[in-house]
Protein backbone atom coordinates (compact mmCIF):
# COMPACT_ATOMS: atom_id res chain seq x y z
CA UNK A 1 0.00 0.00 0.00
CA UNK A 2 2.84 2.43 0.89
CA UNK A 3 4.46 1.88 -2.49
CA UNK A 4 1.13 2.55 -4.25
CA UNK A 5 0.57 5.82 -2.35
CA UNK A 6 4.14 6.99 -2.95
CA UNK A 7 3.62 6.32 -6.66
CA UNK A 8 0.33 8.25 -6.51
CA UNK A 9 2.19 11.22 -4.97
CA UNK A 10 4.57 11.17 -7.92
CA UNK A 11 1.65 11.07 -10.37
CA UNK A 12 -0.04 13.99 -8.58
CA UNK A 13 3.17 16.02 -8.86
CA UNK A 14 3.28 15.49 -12.62
CA UNK A 15 -0.44 15.56 -13.40
CA UNK A 16 -1.95 17.87 -10.78
CA UNK A 17 0.26 20.05 -8.57
CA UNK A 18 3.16 20.02 -6.15
CA UNK A 19 0.76 21.07 -3.39
CA UNK A 20 -1.54 18.03 -3.83
CA UNK A 21 1.43 15.71 -4.04
CA UNK A 22 2.93 17.15 -0.83
CA UNK A 23 -0.42 16.87 0.99
CA UNK A 24 -0.59 13.16 0.20
CA UNK A 25 3.01 12.59 1.32
CA UNK A 26 2.42 14.40 4.62
CA UNK A 27 -0.60 12.18 5.26
CA UNK A 28 1.71 9.15 5.18
CA UNK A 29 3.98 10.57 7.90
CA UNK A 30 5.29 9.81 10.36
CA UNK A 31 6.28 6.29 9.39
CA UNK A 32 6.83 3.77 12.19
CA UNK A 33 10.31 4.31 13.57
CA UNK A 34 11.19 0.68 12.85
CA UNK A 35 9.96 0.81 9.23
CA UNK A 36 12.54 -0.51 6.73
CA UNK A 37 14.80 2.21 5.30
CA UNK A 38 13.56 1.24 1.83
CA UNK A 39 10.06 2.38 2.95
CA UNK A 40 11.49 5.60 4.35
CA UNK A 41 13.15 6.23 1.00
CA UNK A 42 9.95 5.67 -1.03
CA UNK A 43 8.12 8.36 0.92
CA UNK A 44 10.84 10.82 1.85
CA UNK A 45 12.41 11.02 -1.62
CA UNK A 46 9.06 12.32 -2.91
CA UNK A 47 9.04 14.97 -0.17
CA UNK A 48 12.66 15.92 -0.89
CA UNK A 49 11.92 16.13 -4.61
CA UNK A 50 8.86 18.32 -4.05
CA UNK A 51 10.79 20.64 -1.74
CA UNK A 52 13.56 20.95 -4.34
CA UNK A 53 11.16 21.68 -7.19
CA UNK A 54 9.44 24.28 -4.97
CA UNK A 55 12.87 25.91 -4.36
CA UNK A 56 12.63 25.16 -0.62
CA UNK A 57 16.29 24.23 -0.76
CA UNK A 58 17.27 24.71 2.88
CA UNK A 59 14.44 22.39 3.91
CA UNK A 60 15.34 19.87 1.20
CA UNK A 61 18.98 19.81 2.38
CA UNK A 62 18.00 19.51 6.02
CA UNK A 63 15.60 16.64 5.34
CA UNK A 64 18.17 14.84 3.19
CA UNK A 65 20.80 15.19 5.92
CA UNK A 66 18.34 13.82 8.48
CA UNK A 67 17.72 10.76 6.31
CA UNK A 68 21.44 10.24 5.71
CA UNK A 69 21.99 10.23 9.47
CA UNK A 70 19.10 7.80 9.96
CA UNK A 71 20.66 5.45 7.39
CA UNK A 72 23.98 5.62 9.22
CA UNK A 73 22.34 4.84 12.56
CA UNK A 74 20.65 1.82 10.94
CA UNK A 75 23.87 0.74 9.21
CA UNK A 76 22.15 0.87 5.80
CA UNK A 77 24.79 2.18 3.38
CA UNK A 78 22.74 1.07 0.35
CA UNK A 79 19.76 3.38 1.00
CA UNK A 80 22.13 6.09 2.22
CA UNK A 81 23.65 6.15 -1.28
CA UNK A 82 20.15 6.51 -2.74
CA UNK A 83 19.42 9.57 -0.61
CA UNK A 84 22.85 11.02 -1.30
CA UNK A 85 22.14 10.82 -5.04
CA UNK A 86 19.31 13.37 -4.61
CA UNK A 87 21.90 15.99 -3.60
CA UNK A 88 22.80 16.18 -7.30
CA UNK A 89 19.51 17.95 -8.00
CA UNK A 90 19.41 20.06 -4.84
CA UNK A 91 22.88 21.48 -5.44
CA UNK A 92 22.13 22.11 -9.10
CA UNK A 93 19.07 24.19 -8.22
CA UNK A 94 21.24 26.03 -5.67
CA UNK A 95 23.69 26.80 -8.48
CA UNK A 96 26.56 24.91 -6.84
CA UNK A 97 27.79 22.97 -9.86
CA UNK A 98 30.87 21.56 -8.13
CA UNK A 99 28.84 19.81 -5.43
CA UNK A 100 26.20 18.81 -7.97
CA UNK A 101 28.80 16.92 -10.00
CA UNK A 102 30.52 15.52 -6.90
CA UNK A 103 27.34 13.74 -5.80
CA UNK A 104 26.38 12.72 -9.33
CA UNK A 105 29.74 11.08 -9.96
CA UNK A 106 29.55 9.37 -6.58
CA UNK A 107 26.15 7.91 -7.55
CA UNK A 108 27.69 6.22 -10.59
CA UNK A 109 29.04 3.51 -8.27
CA UNK A 110 25.46 2.24 -7.83
CA UNK A 111 24.59 -0.93 -9.74
CA UNK A 112 22.88 -0.70 -13.14
CA UNK A 113 19.74 -2.22 -11.65
CA UNK A 114 19.65 0.43 -8.93
CA UNK A 115 20.34 3.18 -11.48
CA UNK A 116 17.30 2.08 -13.49
CA UNK A 117 15.02 1.94 -10.46
CA UNK A 118 16.20 5.32 -9.17
CA UNK A 119 15.66 6.97 -12.56
CA UNK A 120 12.09 7.72 -11.51
CA UNK A 121 13.78 10.77 -10.07
CA UNK A 122 16.27 11.66 -12.79
CA UNK A 123 19.54 13.40 -11.89
CA UNK A 124 21.64 12.94 -15.04
CA UNK A 125 19.96 15.85 -16.82
CA UNK A 126 21.12 18.25 -14.09
CA UNK A 127 24.63 16.83 -14.14
CA UNK A 128 24.75 17.28 -17.93
CA UNK A 129 23.96 21.00 -17.64
CA UNK A 130 26.44 21.30 -14.75
CA UNK A 131 29.15 19.73 -16.91
CA UNK A 132 28.52 22.37 -19.57
CA UNK A 133 28.56 25.25 -17.08
CA UNK A 134 31.82 24.08 -15.48
CA UNK A 135 33.52 24.09 -18.88
CA UNK A 136 33.30 20.33 -19.47
CA UNK A 137 30.77 20.71 -22.27
CA UNK A 138 32.12 17.68 -24.15
CA UNK A 139 30.43 15.51 -21.48
CA UNK A 140 27.02 17.20 -21.64
CA UNK A 141 25.55 15.88 -24.91
CA UNK A 142 26.65 12.20 -24.50
CA UNK A 143 25.19 12.18 -20.97
CA UNK A 144 21.90 13.69 -22.18
CA UNK A 145 21.62 11.12 -24.98
CA UNK A 146 22.26 8.28 -22.51
CA UNK A 147 19.68 9.65 -20.04
CA UNK A 148 16.99 10.01 -22.72
CA UNK A 149 17.70 6.49 -23.96
CA UNK A 150 17.32 5.13 -20.41
CA UNK A 151 14.04 6.96 -19.77
CA UNK A 152 12.53 5.74 -23.06
CA UNK A 153 13.67 2.17 -22.36
CA UNK A 154 12.10 2.21 -18.89
CA UNK A 155 8.92 3.95 -20.07
CA UNK A 156 9.38 6.86 -17.66
CA UNK A 157 7.68 9.33 -19.97
CA UNK A 158 6.71 11.73 -17.16
CA UNK A 159 10.41 12.63 -16.79
CA UNK A 160 10.98 13.29 -20.49
CA UNK A 161 9.62 16.85 -20.50
CA UNK A 162 12.26 18.34 -18.18
CA UNK A 163 14.96 16.30 -19.91
CA UNK A 164 13.99 17.64 -23.33
CA UNK A 165 13.87 21.20 -21.96
CA UNK A 166 17.28 20.98 -20.35
CA UNK A 167 18.74 19.38 -23.46
CA UNK A 168 17.32 22.25 -25.53
CA UNK A 169 18.91 24.70 -23.07
CA UNK A 170 22.29 22.99 -23.42
CA UNK A 171 22.05 23.12 -27.22
CA UNK A 172 20.93 26.77 -27.21
CA UNK A 173 23.83 27.81 -24.98
CA UNK A 174 26.30 26.09 -27.32
CA UNK A 175 24.93 27.82 -30.42
CA UNK A 176 24.98 31.20 -28.65
CA UNK A 177 28.61 30.60 -27.72
CA UNK A 178 29.50 29.72 -31.32
CA UNK A 179 27.77 32.83 -32.61
CA UNK A 180 29.53 35.05 -30.06
CA UNK A 181 32.88 33.71 -31.27
CA UNK A 182 32.06 34.44 -34.91
CA UNK A 183 30.99 30.91 -35.84
CA UNK A 184 27.86 29.67 -37.58
CA UNK A 185 24.92 28.96 -35.29
CA UNK A 186 22.55 26.11 -36.19
CA UNK A 187 19.41 26.01 -34.03
CA UNK A 188 17.77 23.03 -35.75
CA UNK A 189 18.58 20.47 -33.01
CA UNK A 190 17.57 22.98 -30.35
CA UNK A 191 14.17 23.48 -32.00
CA UNK A 192 13.63 19.71 -32.39
CA UNK A 193 14.09 19.02 -28.67
CA UNK A 194 12.12 22.11 -27.67
CA UNK A 195 9.19 20.86 -29.75
CA UNK A 196 9.40 17.45 -28.05
CA UNK A 197 9.39 19.17 -24.66
CA UNK A 198 6.32 21.21 -25.57
CA UNK A 199 4.47 18.08 -26.75
CA UNK A 200 5.12 16.39 -23.39
CA UNK A 201 4.23 19.53 -21.44
CA UNK A 202 0.82 19.55 -23.12
CA UNK A 203 0.15 16.14 -21.54
CA UNK A 204 1.32 17.24 -18.11
CA UNK A 205 -1.26 18.80 -15.82
CA UNK A 206 1.40 20.52 -13.71
CA UNK A 207 3.36 22.04 -16.57
CA UNK A 208 3.20 25.79 -15.89
CA UNK A 209 6.90 26.05 -15.01
CA UNK A 210 7.87 23.90 -17.99
CA UNK A 211 5.74 25.96 -20.39
CA UNK A 212 7.34 29.11 -18.98
CA UNK A 213 10.81 27.60 -19.46
CA UNK A 214 9.94 26.73 -23.06
CA UNK A 215 8.89 30.34 -23.72
CA UNK A 216 12.14 31.57 -22.18
CA UNK A 217 14.15 29.26 -24.46
CA UNK A 218 12.21 30.52 -27.48
CA UNK A 219 13.11 34.07 -26.43
CA UNK A 220 16.80 33.15 -26.37
CA UNK A 221 16.66 31.85 -29.95
CA UNK A 222 14.60 34.81 -31.17
CA UNK A 223 17.35 37.16 -30.05
CA UNK A 224 19.34 35.84 -33.02
CA UNK A 225 16.56 35.10 -35.52
CA UNK A 226 13.66 37.56 -35.01
CA UNK A 227 14.40 39.94 -32.12
CA UNK A 228 11.24 41.97 -32.79
CA UNK A 229 9.13 38.86 -32.15
CA UNK A 230 10.91 38.39 -28.84
CA UNK A 231 9.51 41.67 -27.53
CA UNK A 232 6.01 40.16 -27.75
CA UNK A 233 7.18 37.06 -25.86
CA UNK A 234 8.56 39.20 -23.03
CA UNK A 235 5.04 40.20 -21.92
CA UNK A 236 3.87 36.57 -21.77
CA UNK A 237 6.96 35.51 -19.83
CA UNK A 238 6.62 38.28 -17.26
CA UNK A 239 2.94 37.53 -16.81
CA UNK A 240 3.60 33.81 -16.24
CA UNK A 241 6.59 34.45 -13.97
CA UNK A 242 4.37 35.68 -11.15
CA UNK A 243 2.92 32.18 -10.65
CA UNK A 244 6.18 30.27 -11.15
CA UNK A 245 8.35 28.69 -8.47
CA UNK A 246 11.29 30.89 -7.37
CA UNK A 247 13.86 28.92 -9.39
CA UNK A 248 11.97 29.55 -12.63
CA UNK A 249 11.26 33.15 -11.62
CA UNK A 250 14.99 33.83 -11.47
CA UNK A 251 15.35 32.34 -14.96
CA UNK A 252 12.44 34.39 -16.33
CA UNK A 253 13.59 37.77 -14.99
CA UNK A 254 17.26 37.11 -15.70
CA UNK A 255 16.73 35.98 -19.29
CA UNK A 256 14.30 38.84 -20.07
CA UNK A 257 16.86 41.29 -18.68
CA UNK A 258 19.57 39.72 -20.85
CA UNK A 259 17.33 39.96 -23.92
CA UNK A 260 16.71 43.69 -23.36
CA UNK A 261 20.40 44.19 -22.57
CA UNK A 262 21.57 42.54 -25.79
CA UNK A 263 19.08 44.56 -27.84
CA UNK A 264 20.05 47.79 -26.11
CA UNK A 265 16.38 48.28 -25.24
CA UNK A 266 15.34 50.12 -22.07
CA UNK A 267 18.49 49.56 -20.03
CA UNK A 268 16.85 50.82 -16.82
CA UNK A 269 14.17 48.14 -17.17
CA UNK A 270 16.88 45.60 -17.91
CA UNK A 271 18.69 46.54 -14.68
CA UNK A 272 15.42 46.26 -12.75
CA UNK A 273 14.83 42.70 -13.99
CA UNK A 274 18.44 41.67 -13.28
CA UNK A 275 18.05 42.92 -9.70
CA UNK A 276 14.68 41.18 -9.37
CA UNK A 277 16.29 37.87 -10.33
CA UNK A 278 19.08 38.48 -7.81
CA UNK A 279 16.65 39.39 -5.04
CA UNK A 280 14.65 36.17 -5.54
CA UNK A 281 17.84 34.12 -5.75
CA UNK A 282 19.21 35.57 -2.52
CA UNK A 283 15.93 34.94 -0.70
CA UNK A 284 15.63 31.30 -1.77
CA UNK A 285 19.29 30.34 -2.14
CA UNK A 286 19.25 29.62 -5.88
CA UNK A 287 22.18 31.17 -7.79
CA UNK A 288 22.18 29.71 -11.34
CA UNK A 289 20.87 32.80 -13.14
CA UNK A 290 21.37 35.45 -10.40
CA UNK A 291 25.10 34.66 -10.52
CA UNK A 292 25.16 35.72 -14.19
CA UNK A 293 22.96 38.73 -13.42
CA UNK A 294 25.70 40.11 -11.18
CA UNK A 295 28.18 39.88 -14.07
CA UNK A 296 25.82 41.43 -16.61
CA UNK A 297 25.00 44.32 -14.27
CA UNK A 298 28.73 44.88 -13.81
CA UNK A 299 29.07 45.13 -17.61
CA UNK A 300 26.27 47.70 -17.79
CA UNK A 301 27.69 49.85 -14.98
CA UNK A 302 31.13 49.72 -16.59
CA UNK A 303 29.73 51.10 -19.83
CA UNK A 304 27.92 53.79 -17.87
CA UNK A 305 31.16 54.74 -16.12
CA UNK A 306 29.89 53.83 -12.64
CA UNK A 307 33.00 51.97 -11.49
CA UNK A 308 31.93 51.82 -7.84
CA UNK A 309 28.80 49.80 -8.66
CA UNK A 310 30.64 47.88 -11.37
CA UNK A 311 33.19 46.75 -8.79
CA UNK A 312 30.46 45.73 -6.32
CA UNK A 313 28.67 43.53 -8.87
CA UNK A 314 31.84 42.22 -10.52
CA UNK A 315 33.20 41.12 -7.13
CA UNK A 316 30.02 39.17 -6.31
CA UNK A 317 29.97 37.63 -9.81
CA UNK A 318 33.57 36.47 -9.65
CA UNK A 319 33.32 35.18 -6.08
CA UNK A 320 30.19 33.14 -6.79
CA UNK A 321 31.61 31.81 -10.07
CA UNK A 322 34.79 30.69 -8.30
CA UNK A 323 32.85 29.15 -5.39
CA UNK A 324 30.39 27.19 -7.54
CA UNK A 325 32.64 26.27 -10.47
CA UNK A 326 30.98 28.41 -13.13
CA UNK A 327 33.15 28.91 -16.22
CA UNK A 328 31.19 28.46 -19.45
CA UNK A 329 29.83 31.98 -19.99
CA UNK A 330 33.25 33.58 -19.63
CA UNK A 331 33.78 32.52 -23.24
CA UNK A 332 31.17 35.07 -24.37
CA UNK A 333 33.60 37.96 -24.77
CA UNK A 334 31.01 40.54 -25.79
CA UNK A 335 29.27 40.08 -22.44
CA UNK A 336 32.02 39.46 -19.91
CA UNK A 337 35.30 40.50 -21.56
CA UNK A 338 35.44 43.97 -20.03
CA UNK A 339 34.15 42.67 -16.69
CA UNK A 340 37.05 40.19 -16.46
CA UNK A 341 39.64 42.82 -17.34
CA UNK A 342 38.10 45.25 -14.87
CA UNK A 343 38.07 42.56 -12.17
CA UNK A 344 41.78 41.91 -12.74
CA UNK A 345 42.59 45.62 -12.56
CA UNK A 346 40.78 45.85 -9.19
CA UNK A 347 42.43 42.74 -7.74
CA UNK A 348 39.16 40.78 -7.58
CA UNK A 349 39.83 37.03 -7.18
CA UNK A 350 43.08 37.60 -9.15
CA UNK A 351 44.16 33.97 -9.66
CA UNK A 352 40.67 32.83 -10.72
CA UNK A 353 40.24 35.93 -12.91
CA UNK A 354 43.51 35.25 -14.73
CA UNK A 355 42.46 31.62 -15.15
CA UNK A 356 39.14 32.73 -16.71
CA UNK A 357 40.95 35.16 -19.03
CA UNK A 358 43.05 32.24 -20.28
CA UNK A 359 40.02 29.94 -20.46
CA UNK A 360 38.04 32.48 -22.49
CA UNK A 361 40.92 33.15 -24.88
CA UNK A 362 41.37 36.76 -23.78
CA UNK A 363 44.61 38.67 -23.86
CA UNK A 364 45.05 39.33 -20.15
CA UNK A 365 45.90 42.86 -19.06
CA UNK A 366 49.29 42.45 -17.40
CA UNK A 367 50.64 46.02 -17.39
CA UNK A 368 49.13 49.18 -15.92
CA UNK A 369 50.34 52.56 -17.23
CA UNK A 370 49.79 55.62 -15.04
CA UNK A 371 49.76 58.91 -16.97
CA UNK A 372 47.85 61.36 -14.73
CA UNK A 373 50.50 62.68 -12.38
CA UNK A 374 53.67 60.60 -12.39
CA UNK A 375 54.26 58.45 -15.47
CA UNK A 376 55.08 54.84 -14.58
CA UNK A 377 54.21 51.22 -15.28
CA UNK A 378 53.12 48.57 -12.74
CA UNK A 379 51.53 45.11 -12.65
CA UNK A 380 47.87 45.35 -13.72
CA UNK A 381 46.75 43.65 -10.49
CA UNK A 382 48.92 45.85 -8.22
CA UNK A 383 48.91 49.37 -9.60
CA UNK A 384 51.07 50.92 -6.88
CA UNK A 385 54.07 48.60 -7.28
CA UNK A 386 56.07 50.62 -9.79
CA UNK A 387 58.42 48.86 -12.18
CA UNK A 388 61.55 50.72 -13.19
CA UNK A 389 62.20 51.58 -16.83
CA UNK A 390 65.94 52.13 -17.08
CA UNK A 391 66.18 55.62 -18.62
CA UNK A 392 64.07 58.76 -18.78
CA UNK A 393 64.15 58.67 -22.59
CA UNK A 394 62.72 55.15 -22.62
CA UNK A 395 59.84 56.37 -20.43
CA UNK A 396 59.26 59.26 -22.82
CA UNK A 397 59.29 56.95 -25.86
CA UNK A 398 56.66 54.72 -24.23
CA UNK A 399 54.52 57.77 -23.34
CA UNK A 400 54.92 59.11 -26.88
CA UNK A 401 53.67 55.89 -28.45
CA UNK A 402 50.79 55.78 -25.97
CA UNK A 403 49.86 59.31 -27.07
CA UNK A 404 50.07 58.39 -30.80
CA UNK A 405 48.04 55.20 -30.76
CA UNK A 406 47.33 55.23 -34.47
CA UNK A 407 51.05 54.68 -35.09
CA UNK A 408 53.88 57.01 -36.02
CA UNK A 409 56.80 56.84 -38.46
CA UNK A 410 60.39 56.44 -37.31
CA UNK A 411 61.31 59.81 -38.82
CA UNK A 412 58.64 61.62 -36.82
CA UNK A 413 59.71 59.85 -33.61
CA UNK A 414 63.31 60.96 -34.24
CA UNK A 415 62.21 64.56 -34.86
CA UNK A 416 59.94 64.82 -31.83
CA UNK A 417 62.15 63.01 -29.30
CA UNK A 418 65.72 63.46 -30.60
CA UNK A 419 65.40 66.54 -32.79
CA UNK A 420 68.49 68.28 -31.35
CA UNK A 421 70.66 65.17 -31.04
CA UNK A 422 73.81 64.74 -33.13
CA UNK A 423 74.61 61.16 -32.06
CA UNK A 424 73.55 57.75 -33.40
CA UNK A 425 69.79 58.29 -33.15
CA UNK A 426 68.90 54.93 -34.74
CA UNK A 427 71.06 52.98 -32.30
CA UNK A 428 69.71 54.97 -29.36
CA UNK A 429 66.13 54.42 -30.51
CA UNK A 430 66.53 50.63 -30.65
CA UNK A 431 68.30 50.59 -27.28
CA UNK A 432 65.38 52.45 -25.71
CA UNK A 433 62.93 50.03 -27.35
CA UNK A 434 64.85 47.16 -25.76
CA UNK A 435 64.61 48.76 -22.33
CA UNK A 436 60.82 49.04 -22.69
CA UNK A 437 60.59 45.43 -23.88
CA UNK A 438 62.54 44.13 -20.87
CA UNK A 439 60.40 46.12 -18.42
CA UNK A 440 57.24 44.60 -19.94
CA UNK A 441 58.70 41.10 -19.99
CA UNK A 442 59.44 41.43 -16.27
CA UNK A 443 55.64 41.66 -15.83
CA UNK A 444 54.96 38.61 -17.98
CA UNK A 445 53.87 40.70 -20.98
CA UNK A 446 55.08 40.64 -24.56
CA UNK A 447 57.04 43.41 -26.26
CA UNK A 448 54.39 46.16 -26.61
CA UNK A 449 56.04 48.00 -29.53
CA UNK A 450 55.10 46.62 -32.94
CA UNK A 451 56.17 47.77 -36.39
CA UNK A 452 53.72 47.31 -39.24
CA UNK A 453 52.60 49.32 -42.24
CA UNK A 454 55.63 51.59 -41.96
CA UNK A 455 54.76 52.86 -38.47
CA UNK A 456 55.53 52.01 -34.87
CA UNK A 457 52.63 51.63 -32.43
CA UNK A 458 51.75 50.11 -29.07
CA UNK A 459 49.88 46.83 -28.88
CA UNK A 460 47.39 47.69 -26.12
CA UNK A 461 45.92 44.21 -25.58
CA UNK A 462 47.89 43.60 -22.38
CA UNK A 463 47.79 47.23 -21.17
CA UNK A 464 45.38 49.03 -18.84
CA UNK A 465 45.74 52.80 -18.63
CA UNK A 466 44.33 55.41 -16.24
CA UNK A 467 43.94 57.90 -19.11
CA UNK A 468 41.38 55.60 -20.78
CA UNK A 469 39.27 55.42 -17.61
CA UNK A 470 39.47 59.22 -17.26
CA UNK A 471 38.47 59.75 -20.88
CA UNK A 472 35.52 57.37 -20.58
CA UNK A 473 34.30 59.26 -17.50
CA UNK A 474 34.82 62.57 -19.35
CA UNK A 475 32.79 61.41 -22.36
CA UNK A 476 29.90 60.37 -20.13
CA UNK A 477 30.04 63.68 -18.21
CA UNK A 478 29.98 65.73 -21.43
CA UNK A 479 26.85 63.89 -22.57
CA UNK A 480 25.15 63.94 -19.16
CA UNK A 481 26.69 66.54 -16.77
CA UNK A 482 25.12 65.25 -13.55
CA UNK A 483 26.90 65.65 -10.18
CA UNK A 484 27.50 61.88 -10.12
CA UNK A 485 29.19 61.95 -13.53
CA UNK A 486 31.19 65.06 -12.56
CA UNK A 487 32.40 63.25 -9.44
CA UNK A 488 33.75 60.37 -11.54
CA UNK A 489 35.80 62.79 -13.66
CA UNK A 490 37.21 64.43 -10.52
CA UNK A 491 38.01 61.05 -8.96
CA UNK A 492 39.88 59.87 -12.05
CA UNK A 493 41.95 63.04 -12.43
CA UNK A 494 44.89 62.43 -10.09
CA UNK A 495 47.32 64.93 -11.59
CA UNK A 496 48.47 66.65 -14.76
CA UNK A 497 48.90 64.40 -17.78
CA UNK A 498 52.55 63.20 -17.93
CA UNK A 499 53.42 65.71 -15.21
CA UNK A 500 56.96 64.44 -14.60
CA UNK A 501 57.90 64.38 -18.29
CA UNK A 502 58.77 67.52 -20.27
CA UNK A 503 56.89 66.09 -23.28
CA UNK A 504 56.04 69.29 -25.13
CA UNK A 505 54.31 67.14 -27.77
CA UNK A 506 51.67 66.24 -25.12
CA UNK A 507 50.74 69.83 -24.21
CA UNK A 508 47.41 69.86 -26.07
CA UNK A 509 46.31 66.66 -24.30
CA UNK A 510 47.40 68.13 -20.96
CA UNK A 511 45.30 71.23 -21.49
CA UNK A 512 42.29 69.24 -22.68
CA UNK A 513 42.41 66.97 -19.59
CA UNK A 514 42.78 69.99 -17.29
CA UNK A 515 39.88 71.80 -18.93
CA UNK A 516 37.63 68.76 -18.59
CA UNK A 517 38.61 68.32 -14.96
CA UNK A 518 37.97 72.00 -14.19
CA UNK A 519 34.60 71.91 -15.90
CA UNK A 520 33.59 68.86 -13.87
CA UNK A 521 34.96 70.37 -10.64
CA UNK A 522 33.08 73.64 -11.20
CA UNK A 523 29.89 71.69 -11.89
CA UNK A 524 30.38 69.69 -8.72
CA UNK A 525 31.16 72.80 -6.65
CA UNK A 526 27.98 74.44 -7.88
CA UNK A 527 26.03 71.37 -6.80
CA UNK A 528 27.64 71.46 -3.33
CA UNK A 529 26.91 75.17 -2.93
CA UNK A 530 23.29 74.75 -3.88
CA UNK A 531 22.85 71.91 -1.40
CA UNK A 532 24.81 73.72 1.33
CA UNK A 533 27.47 70.99 1.63
CA UNK A 534 30.28 73.25 2.85
CA UNK A 535 32.57 70.44 4.03
CA UNK A 536 32.50 68.80 0.60
CA UNK A 537 33.06 72.19 -1.05
CA UNK A 538 36.21 72.83 1.00
CA UNK A 539 37.47 69.29 0.45
CA UNK A 540 37.09 69.62 -3.33
CA UNK A 541 38.76 73.05 -3.36
CA UNK A 542 41.73 71.62 -1.42
CA UNK A 543 41.93 68.76 -3.91
CA UNK A 544 41.90 71.16 -6.86
CA UNK A 545 44.55 73.48 -5.44
CA UNK A 546 46.84 70.53 -4.69
CA UNK A 547 47.17 69.96 -8.44
CA UNK A 548 49.28 72.07 -10.81
CA UNK A 549 47.66 73.84 -13.76
CA UNK A 550 48.74 75.98 -16.66
CA UNK A 551 47.24 79.22 -15.37
CA UNK A 552 43.84 77.70 -14.54
CA UNK A 553 42.18 78.51 -11.25
CA UNK A 554 39.03 77.33 -9.45
CA UNK A 555 37.01 80.39 -8.29
CA UNK A 556 36.53 80.69 -4.53
CA UNK A 557 33.06 80.61 -3.04
CA UNK A 558 33.12 84.39 -2.49
CA UNK A 559 34.26 85.04 -6.05
CA UNK A 560 31.52 82.79 -7.36
CA UNK A 561 28.89 84.78 -5.46
CA UNK A 562 30.28 88.14 -6.72
CA UNK A 563 30.21 86.84 -10.30
CA UNK A 564 26.56 85.89 -9.94
CA UNK A 565 25.72 89.38 -8.63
Amino acid sequence: MLQVLAHKARILRNKASLEESSTLIDSLLPLPEDAPMEDWYMVMIEKIHNLTLSTCLAEALELTQTMLEKCVSRGNTRVRAWFERSLTVIYFVKGDYLKCLRYYEKSLSLSEEEQDWLSRHCVGVYAAKAYQLTGQEEKAVPLMEAELSRLRRLGLHEELCINYLMYADILLAEEVRKSSQGGFADFSSFHRYLELAEEHAALNGNARDYILFAKILHLGAELFAQPAMGLHSVKDILQMAGDATPFFQTIAYGRVANFLHMLGQDMEQSKTFYKQSIEIGEKHGTWNIPMLCYGELAAIYLREGDEERAEEYARRFMELSMQFGHRYHFRIKSLFGEVLKFALSRGITPEFTREMLDYGGYAAQRVYINTLGAFYIAPAHDRHSRVKIRTQKSRELLAYLLEHREGVSRERIYADLWGDSEGDITGTFHTRRGEIRRAFESLGAQNPIVYEGGVYRLNLEEIACDYDAFQQAADIFMKDPTPENAQRVVDHYTGRYLDDLEALWAESTRLRCEDTFLQAAESLLESYRESGERAKTLELLRHCTSLTYQGHRIPSEAESKRTKK
